[in-house]
């Protein structure tokens, strides 16, 4: 990537990081397969996701991104950037434009993302929308980590008595 690249994705980072969705829609305009550019970050809909920026979010969805693109910082697609931000409105949309859970592993899993932020009310949504609570990960030197032992570990006990009263 060379130089007016790199400003061009620089540019479009911080007008999503800051909701200007009228900076997105020029730069999209004027900048052919900008669409498609991954970041560090992600695709643009991590970024936005992570941000909450719904306005944004639908129109990179009217363009044509895909909901489901892996490739944040965690490999996991943007519910999980949402979900790990405590975006509940963005999970929510983006749940209702077809993003599946990616439980595959356990950093793609946008529940233990929503756990490792204590945001008991994206749990609490996952879990109603049907995210498998029962998926394990050997993790450190446990070879079973679910969504409740996870929330122990860390110490989030609000969101790991509700994981047990629903695994009953």
């Amino acid at each position: 990537m060379d130089n007016e690249q790199s400003k061009i994705v620089k540019t479009m980072r911080n007008a999503i990081k800051n909701g200007n969705l009228d900076v997105v829609k020029e730069l999209l305009k004027s900048n052919g397969g900008l669409l498609t550019v991954n970041t560090v970050f992600g695709s643009w809909l991590h970024i936005a996701a992570s941000y909450g920026r719904i306005d944004i979010a639908s129109y990179l969805i009217d363009c044509g991104i895909d909901v489901n693109r892996n490739g944040d910082i965690s490999g996991g697609n943007p519910i999980r950037s949402a979900a790990e931000n405590g975006q509940i409105e963005m999970v929510e949309f983006l749940y209702n434009h077809g993003t599946e859970f990616d439980v595959s592993e356990a950093a793609k899993n946008p529940l233990f993302g929503a756990i490792y932020g204590g945001y008991y009310n994206v749990v609490q949504f996952l879990v109603e929308h049907g995210i498998d609570i029962t998926k394990s990960y050997p993790i450190g030197e446990l070879d079973h980590v679910d969504g409740c032992v996870y929330a122990q570990q860390i110490g989030r006990h609000k969101i790991e008595q509700y994981l047990r009263e629903k695994m009953i």
